[in-house]
C-alpha cells in the first residue's frame, strides 16, 4: 500500500515553492515558525504533497458570499 510519504510523492524547498507561487526563502520562514510541515532527512528538507495541500487549507481565507 502506498502513501503520500513515498520517495515520489516528496518535493523538494524549490519544487514547493514554485507550486505555491512564493520564494523559498518564504517557505523557510513558514518552516521556523512551525507553520507548514515537512520532513528532514539529513540536510535535505522534503514537503509531501498532501502536507502542501494541508497548508492551503489551513491559509484559507473564507469569502462572506
Amino acid at each position: 500500500m502506498a502513501t503520500d510519504n513515498t520517495i515520489s510523492n516528496l518535493l523538494t524547498i524549490s519544487e514547493a515553492s514554485r507550486i505555491l507561487g512564493i520564494a523559498e526563502r518564504t517557505i523557510q520562514r513558514f518552516m521556523g515558525g512551525k507553520k507548514i510541515s515537512y520532513h528532514k532527512m539529513g540536510r535535505s528538507v522534503r514537503f509531501s504533497k498532501a502536507g502542501i495541500e494541508e497548508f492551503l487549507k489551513k491559509t484559507r481565507i473564507k469569502s462572506e458570499a
